[in-house]
């Protein structure tokens, strides 16, 4: 007696969005008082010190960055005048290359004598990033104080895996890698899944991401290139969380079915970053 063969394919996308400072460099020549790059990876209490000896200009090389970055959080302080000028940079790669703020803010780190966490958007462009690197640049702007000391506790750039520029307009989820498939077609670049039988089929999504704050998130499985139903929506909090959306059911698919994955936001100019993705279909008939 036979055994009928399954049938079912499966897409996958795994990247590391977020990453931490691979190196530093202080160009004044500020003392570091502290730490090294290890301490900026971890939210820990345990510091990369710098002493204002010197304006200090604390630059800072993220390797690997996967996208164009999209944010970056900080947690430490600026223990010194609050009148004092200390502004984060990010680097242009492109023309003339040159260190640009990252905000119009009259001063980024305000002097505390406790940590604080902080979220800064960066100008999300092929510009600031360069096989995979990206730099960001600490300075202090205001004549110096031996007293008044920096502390990095933590420090990240986390990049775009898709650019959602107008609200409601989906983008198509590409660049996943082959999750195994029989009796059936997949297209891991383009994102696709091609039904090769009539039939019921188990349909099942799951992606984990962050993304612009404040922004809901919708993600819709589209079939022959007209969206057929809206698998989730998340709304992100202020800080951009990290979560996931889910979802599954059996349809009922005729062969040569195509079925896609589409992403759009309600913010404009906003950004999702995937750590994990996975679609698949098993037919069940």
């Amino acid at each position: 007696m036979s055994r009928k063969r399954p049938t079912y394919a499966g897409l996958l996308f795994d990247t590391i969005p977020l990453q931490t400072a691979n190196s530093y460099t202080e160009v004044s020549g500020a003392t570091i008082a502290a730490g090294d790059v290890t301490s900026t990876r971890t939210i820990n209490q345990t510091y990369l010190q710098v002493e204002e000896d010197q304006k200090f200009d604390i630059q800072f090389t993220f390797t690997g960055v996967t996208g164009y970055p999209a944010h970056c959080s900080f947690t430490g302080r600026y223990t010194g005048n609050p009148a004092h000028e200390v502004w984060l940079y990010i680097w242009n790669y492109t023309g003339t290359p040159a260190w640009e703020r990252v905000t119009a803010a009259a001063n980024d780190f305000v002097s505390s004598a406790t940590d604080e966490s902080l979220e800064f958007i960066l100008p999300n462009s092929a510009d600031y990033i360069s096989s995979g690197e990206v730099k960001l640049r600490i300075y202090h702007n205001s004549n110096n104080v031996s007293s008044h000391d920096m502390y990095i506790d933590y420090i990240d750039v986390l990049a775009a895996t898709i650019e959602l520029p107008t609200p409601g307009t989906a983008v198509a989820m590409t660049g996943f890698t082959d999750g195994g498939f029989q009796n059936m077609t997949i297209d891991s670049s383009a994102g696709t899944i091609t039904v090769s039988t009539d039939g019921d089929y188990q349909l099942g999504h799951y992606c984990s991401f962050s993304g612009t704050a404040m922004a809901e998130i919708t993600l819709d499985l589209y079939k022959n290139g007209s969206k057929l139903v809206t698998l989730f929506q998340r709304r992100l909090n202020s800080l951009g969380d990290v979560g996931s959306g889910s979802s599954d059911a059996i349809r009922t698919c005729t062969a040569g079915d195509v079925f896609s994955y589409r992403f759009h936001s309600d913010t404009p100019s906003s950004y999702i970053s995937i750590v994990a993705m996975r679609v698949m279909a098993t037919k069940q008939n």
